[in-house]
């Protein structure tokens, strides 16, 4: 069953019961103030009549027929006023009002209470019996009343059957009512439900927009903010497995051009009868490819060697940063003393510039300056530069954005890497600026010393 179907049951049944309980009480309290006030009028009614019979029966005590007699023409009296009785001890009738009940059980009942009242459901409704007691000649006369209440039953009950309308008519309305409520409220979470499922599904750009201040607004806000992690990590692991996929394509490309030449060159000198020259150059042919898979070797393990045990960071003067360099280079680097591993600083140098060299510059410029608590590097040249497209993939391993250079002596793609990763080992990272025709900029940034005071 669904949330909203719950509360809209829930809610329905409480106020209905709660309705249903609160109407019994009220109508159960308002039928016994009724009952009170009845009750206490006719035991009123019941003592004047008793009151009035007992005057006229002592009226005259020298004549006991006369006291009968007046006894009886009272009792008659009374009786065209309310439905009377009068009994003795031995439940012999003295007299008797017309219509009045032939229940000799309910007299049974009411002689044996002698004083008080006691209430019977007849087939035509509800009575009130009152009986007392007084003495006329020695004899003990029980004086009975009866009085229909039926009206107050009746009114109970049409009481009853109003609550049971309003209730029904109440039971609908808060039906509706709450259905539209519960709707309204859960309708967030069927949302949240339906962006959760779509995300299951792969499509992790999907979110819920939810803008109420409520909890379930938190609720939807926290959601959002995890579907966004959830993209930010699978959008990692997708270009993870990219540049894994990249890396193992790259890498078997790499392997695969001087080994075919290898293979080729040497199957050539093991079947053919070849000139001197030839055989010469198969077997340079040979040797240079073979030095390549060996320097390929030596790079994939420099990089996979690189880790935080294996460098040393220390002060250093910056000026001892200093590389070999030709007329091309310029060198303006502010004084100062930096944290920095000399060796594989140097390299990153020497990496840059001569990817400078590579792309054509006439010109390079090593510049370094103090920014706040660092100093930042930067080498910039005047080559052809790098298109925007490549610069997000250029620090990826085997990568060229220049592919003129593949299959070449020139490089495998992988300098950029080791740069980027001993940048990292010294908690920075290459930033590149680059416009074609115009140059590339290449900064990082290191730690400047601070002498112990």
């Amino acid at each position: 069953m669904k949330l909203w179907a719950k509360l809209t049951l829930t809610i329905s049944l409480i106020v209905v019961i709660l309705f249903s309980i609160c109407s019994y009480f009220i109508i159960q309290k308002s039928f016994d103030f009724a009952m009170e006030q009845i009750i206490r009028q006719y035991q009123m009614q019941h003592t004047n009549y008793r009151i009035f019979i007992e005057e006229k029966a002592y009226a005259d005590e020298s004549n006991i027929d006369g006291s009968l007699r007046t006894l009886y023409e009272a009792a008659e009296f009374v009786g065209g006023l309310n439905k009377t009785a009068l009994y003795t001890a031995e439940n012999e009738k003295l007299y008797s009002s017309y219509g009045m009940t032939t229940d000799i059980d309910f007299i049974e009942e009411l002689i044996a209470l002698k004083d008080g009242y006691h209430i019977k459901k007849h087939s035509d409704g509800f009575v009130l019996g009152v009986v007392s007691t007084f003495i006329v000649e020695k004899k003990e006369v029980y004086f009975i009343t009866i009085n229909d209440i039926s009206d107050v039953f009746v009114q109970r009950e049409i009481q009853y059957r109003q609550a049971l309308l309003l209730g029904t008519v109440l039971l609908i309305c808060v039906i509706i009512f709450v259905w539209i409520f519960s709707k309204y409220i859960t309708s967030p979470i069927e949302k949240l439900s339906i962006i959760s499922e779509r995300i299951a599904g792969g499509s992790y750009g999907d979110r819920t927009h939810i803008t109420t201040n409520d909890e379930v607004g938190v609720l939807a806000k926290s959601f959002d903010k995890m579907a966004e992690a959830v993209e930010e990590k699978i959008n990692c692991l997708e270009q993870a497995v990219r540049s894994r996929e990249d890396f193992v394509a790259n890498f078997s490309h790499e392997l695969k051009t001087p080994m075919t030449a290898i293979m080729g060159y040497s199957d050539m000198l093991r079947s053919h009868q070849n000139s001197p020259e030839i055989q010469i150059k198969a077997a340079d042919y040979i040797y240079k490819e073979s030095k390549r898979i060996s320097e390929l070797s030596f790079k994939l393990m420099d990089l996979m060697g690189l880790s935080d045990e294996h460098i040393s960071i220390e002060p250093v003067d910056v000026q001892k940063l200093k590389i070999n360099m030709d007329a091309r280079f310029i060198w303006n680097m502010q004084p100062a003393v930096v944290c920095a591993d000399k060796t594989l600083v140097t390299s990153v140098l020497k990496n840059l510039c001569d990817n400078a060299v590579k792309a054509e510059a006439t010109e390079v410029l090593i510049r370094g300056c103090v920014e706040e608590i660092k100093y930042k590097i930067t080498v910039s040249d005047n080559g052809k530069g790098i298109y925007e497209k490549d610069i997000s993939r250029i620090k990826e391993p085997f990568y060229m954005s220049d592919r003129s250079h593949a299959g070449t002596n020139d490089g495998f793609g992988l300098g950029l890497t080791l740069c980027e990763r001993i940048a990292n080992l010294h908690g920075t990272s290459l930033i590149f600026e680059s416009v074609i025709g115009v140059g590339t900029a290449v900064g990082f940034e290191l730690q400047l010393h601070e002498p112990e005071q």
